[in-house]
């Protein structure tokens, strides 16, 4: 996640005149290259069919609801592949609304059962504040979603802290 985060931060602040959003962000497009960093693909092709932008952004699931092309409409993309990794549930095969399937579990104080089994041990201890970042990178209004560099910058200190989290407590979990 933190790899993705950094490229799409990458992107945002290198070609800041330029910027023209993904528009199409999701684990196909997210390759992994030979050292398992992971590599962004089918970035600048909405400049190339920039009239056949909107047909382009179409991935049920990976949308944000406002159906725009922008920088914060790609941060609820990722926010959605963060929340696919921490539930095992994969959108483009299910067809689950993923963001508000753990926006209820979470309300419903089922916190803990949002995640997948399959989490390892190093997952777990991050399971928690990573869903506070997704949930923030899911919100329904584009203005209450951080930009990227925010995600980057909160990511980062999930997996640099040294404090322990643990998964018996939903309330690391803030949720509005």
């Amino acid at each position: 996640m933190r790899g993705i985060a950094r490229g799409l931060d990458y992107i945002a602040r290198e070609l800041e005149e330029d910027y023209a959003p993904h528009g199409n962000l999701k684990p196909s497009n997210i390759l992994l290259g030979e050292t398992e960093e992971p590599l962004i693909s089918e970035f600048g092709i909405l400049n190339l069919l920039y009239a056949k932008r909107a047909l382009l952004y179409s991935s049920y699931g990976y949308r944000a609801p406002e159906k725009e092309l922008t920088k914060k409409a790609d941060v609820f993309s990722f926010g959605v592949i963060i929340l696919e990794f921490l539930t095992g549930k994969i959108v483009e095969k299910s067809g689950i609304d993923l963001p508000k399937w753990v926006k209820f579990m979470v309300r419903e104080e089922w916190t803990a059962e949002v995640f997948d089994a399959e989490l390892n041990r190093e997952g777990r201890r991050w399971a928690f504040p990573l869903l506070n970042v997704a949930l923030k990178c899911v919100s329904h209004l584009p203005e209450h979603r951080p930009d990227i560099s925010e995600v980057l910058e909160k990511i980062e200190h999930v997996l640099n802290s040294e404090e322990d989290y643990s998964m018996s407590s939903p309330s690391s979990v803030e949720f509005s």
